[in-house]
């Protein structure tokens, strides 16, 4: 088996993930740079807290759309791309275009008009002055969540395609329109500018895209009609993938809940050791799933299982090929970069130490999480979300025992090092439920060739 191959699905998968992977970096990194002068500006003010109270909410409405849409649509897409004219692609495009744009506006408009209910909740120390600012900048920013809800729909379609890049790189313009707003208004509009560069940037990103989903010929108007009936499939599937990642958000939850519960000063330890892992994750998880599931889909929707087990044991081996050795670099510099990074002012050498040790523990977890990235985008290309939900479950279950049960013995970096138990049960199980539903699949397959055997059989006595 050659490790790099130069043609087929595992090299397609390969370039994708490389493709996506750096467009990544390169978003966060100018978004790096436009945190770092926003904080030059406004520093800890009244004026950027209530830009980050104001910025909660639709960034979660937005991050959750994003991460769910992508699984149920691609596959489904990519479907209508196998087996029907293109006629067929452009009507499901067409329906979840018109779905997600007039859901995602309805959010607007009922986060525009509930906010005032919601502050006191989100932000009970704010006065009214205070509170009065961060809702004016919600308004501001409420046009980003419908900018977001046609951004995401013309990523899926060009992944779908096989045009990575520009879906990739689309969204730095966000971090570029806020840098430049801010550097040329914010001595005139203040904390504004911040607002209003985030909308303008969701706004340049959508032309961007726009453009080259109407190169491709796909029509830039939604259509509402028949929608839901079209969708039915894309929305069962998209509530399974909501309902799994409100369960895979408890884990953390519970994590800083039991790090909460030691000595002193053990969820601040928790939380920087743990802050080099989440880069990690929040990253290379991510990107390969979005630079596998198209390849996945296309191997499921022709029913080439042979195939599709081959590329996934060659991808899979080409990733811990890469991301064991370099776990175990960091693993070893971890006290190192810990104390070039924190070790200043109140951070002692004591708190170095700990912090190292919680490093070393979580960055465990990532090559188990980068297989776990790709068995969640097998259970999407299979049109098998539903199977993650008890995976998930068992990943609650596994991680309240094991942070209790750890924690005990090795303190708050036991409960990092059950983040390895945890990951490691998920994956189990969903391997487990996965491979079950392929040989169901594949036996459907051989009964149905049977049958239609026998019917051509008996015709033709």
């Amino acid at each position: 088996m050659r490790l790099f191959p130069r043609a087929g699905p595992t090299a397609s998968m390969v370039s994708a993930t490389s493709i996506v992977a750096c467009g990544g970096m390169a978003v966060r990194g100018v978004g790096l740079l436009k945190l770092i002068y926003a904080a030059h500006l406004f520093g800890t003010s009244d004026a950027q807290d209530a830009f980050l109270a104001a910025f909660l909410v639709p960034a979660l409405l937005s991050d959750v759309l994003a991460a769910a849409v992508a699984p149920a649509l691609i596959p489904a897409l990519i479907q209508q791309q196998a087996g029907e004219p293109m006629e067929s692609s452009v009507t499901l495009y067409r329906a979840a275009f018109g779905a997600g744009l007039v859901a995602a506006t309805l959010a607007a408009l009922a986060l525009g008009l509930a906010f005032p209910l919601i502050l006191p909740v989100l932000a009970s120390g704010f006065d009214h002055g205070k509170s009065a600012l961060t809702l004016k900048l919600l308004l501001v920013m409420l046009p980003v969540l419908p900018l977001t809800a046609c951004n995401v729909v013309w990523r899926c379609l060009l992944n779908a395609r096989n045009h990575f890049a520009l879906a990739a790189l689309a969204p730095i313009a966000t971090p570029v329109a806020s840098l430049a707003i801010l550097y040329f208004g914010a001595s005139t509009w203040g904390i504004y500018s911040l607002a209003i560069g985030t909308s303008a940037g969701c706004a340049v990103e959508a032309i961007l895209l726009a453009q080259e989903v109407h190169r491709l010929g796909y029509p830039l108007v939604p259509r509402l009609e028949g929608a839901l009936r079209r969708l039915g499939p894309v929305l069962g599937q998209f509530g399974t993938i909501v309902m799994s990642s409100l369960l895979f958000g408890c884990i953390p939850l519970i994590d800083n809940a039991m790090a909460a519960g030691l000595a002193a000063g053990s969820l601040s330890i928790f939380g920087f050791g743990t802050k080099l892992a989440m880069v990690i994750l929040s990253l290379g998880p991510a990107s390969i799933a979005t630079g596998a599931l198209p390849q996945l889909s296309r191997l499921a929707a022709n029913s080439d299982w042979r195939g599709l087990r081959g590329s996934l044991l060659h991808f899979g081996g080409l990733l811990l090929l890469v991301t064991i050795p370099l776990i175990a670099v960091l693993m070893l510099l971890s006290q190192d970069l810990v104390r070039l990074v924190f070790q200043k002012g109140a951070f002692s050498t004591q708190a170095t130490f700990e912090v190292a040790l919680v490093q070393r523990y979580s960055l465990l977890q990532v090559p188990l999480a980068v297989i776990g990235a790709l068995g969640f985008r097998l259970a999407a290309s299979m049109a098998a979300n539903e199977l993650v939900i008890p995976a998930a479950g068992v990943g609650v279950a596994v991680a309240t025992l094991a942070d209790y049960q750890l924690r005990r013995v090795f303190g708050v970096q036991g409960i990092a090092l059950a983040s390895v138990v945890t990951q490691l049960s998920v994956i189990t199980t969903l391997g487990f439920l996965l491979r079950r539903r392929m040989w169901q699949m594949r036996q459907g397959l051989r009964a149905g060739a049977t049958g239609e055997a026998g019917v051509s059989g008996g015709s033709s006595v």
